[in-house]
């Protein structure tokens, strides 16, 4: 199994995650959406203080990966509402941007498209804090409120969306995330996994994953 080789010259497309793939996760990042989360909830109606909102959302990050999941889960709050909120309620100046990343971008002369669990708003305004706008526009951009929530995990639909759009067969094509279990489902559809890791590699790695790097930097920089 290869790893953190230079994917192979018949992948002319990539499809990415956004959120701890084209830019890395930090404490203070973390922090920030659990603050997005709480004020979110707050706003939806949640009946808590904000210090018990923040608490709560600590929580739903630790036990379903996501700051506002437990909101939704629990109470009666609206998973559009909270979700467009949430993302609105983030800084995205708070991202540690690559100072290469735009570049690499350039040279690599591929097609690319974004499949996010983020909203379209926040996509947005992180490419454009990343430099990395002009590479997605908007009909590169394919949020989770737009394929009604459907989880890269559990669903071939963001995929079967972003190929469409791509027009690229399986074979040329190659889907870069953070989260091993979201290239379960494009390793069955004939799609090339990476996994971008920032250090945290696993541990076996799965036999679903074609290539895994540090970072995107790394990898688009192997692929050149």
């Amino acid at each position: 199994m290869r790893r953190s080789e230079a994917v192979p010259d018949n992948i002319k497309g990539l499809i990415w995650d956004l959120d701890n793939t084209l830019y890395r996760f930090d404490h203070d990042f973390v922090q920030a959406c659990h603050i997005a989360a709480a004020r979110a909830a707050l706003k939806g109606g949640v009946p808590m203080n904000m210090e018990q909102a923040v608490a709560y959302s600590e929580r739903s990050y630790l036990e379903r990966g996501h700051s506002y999941f437990l909101f939704v889960e629990n109470f009666e709050v609206n998973e559009l509402s909270i979700h467009l909120d949430f993302h609105d309620f983030i800084d995205e100046t708070i991202i540690k941007k690559s100072k290469d990343l735009a570049d690499l971008f350039v040279r690599s002369g591929l097609q690319h498209i974004l499949v996010t669990h983020g909203s379209r708003r926040w996509a947005h305004k992180a490419l454009l804090h990343l430099g990395l706008d002009r590479f997605f526009p908007p009909e590169r951009i394919i949020p989770a409120e737009e394929i009604d929530f459907a989880r890269k995990h559990a669903s071939r639909v963001p995929f079967e969306k972003a190929l469409q759009i791509l027009d690229l067969p399986e074979a040329h094509v190659a889907v870069v995330e953070d989260m091993a279990d979201n290239l379960l489902i494009p390793h069955e559809m004939g799609l090339s996994t990476i996994l971008v890791h920032y250090g945290r590699v696993p541990d076996p790695m799965p036999d679903h994953i074609d290539y895994a790097y540090n970072n995107a930097a790394e990898f688009l920089k192997q692929s050149l």
